[in-house]
């Protein structure tokens, strides 16, 4: 059975994809990230647009130092970390007496409210990579 097709469109593609580069792709996904874990806690949410809540049930639930809500964002190749204070996996699983309030996603990303931005910022570098975009 023979192949037919455009061999050269093909083989600019293989060219393209081996030009491709992480470390852009990475650092819009990490700022993207930090930007929506700064709003989620602007907003007092969690990364699923639900209300924190304390364990009286009162909203808004503020950090008293803020430390918390000021992530340091790490991007090294392909690596991204939102360095977070020691504590929040208390925050995130109601540890010692924590209230519950998911500060990162786990699980799926697709239902979060940092799903849409994400895959846009992603799209852009794609488009950026191939040409498509300035």
């Amino acid at each position: 059975m023979a192949l037919t097709g455009d061999f050269a469109a093909l083989r600019e593609l293989g060219n393209r994809l081996s030009r491709f580069e992480f470390d852009p792709f990475a650092k819009a996904i990490g700022e993207e990230s930090e930007k929506q874990y700064v709003a989620d806690f602007s907003a007092q949410r969690d990364p699923w647009g639900d209300a924190w809540t304390n364990k009286s049930g009162k909203t808004p639930v503020n950090d008293l130092t803020g430390a918390l809500a000021n992530p340091v964002l790490g991007v090294t190749g392909k690596t991204i970390k939102l360095k977070l204070e020691s504590y929040w996996v208390f925050q995130q699983v109601g540890a010692n007496n924590a209230s519950q309030r998911a500060v990162v996603p786990f699980g799926s990303m697709d239902a979060t409210v940092w799903a849409a931005p994400m895959k846009a910022a992603a799209d852009e570098q794609v488009a950026r990579a191939f040409g498509q975009k300035p």
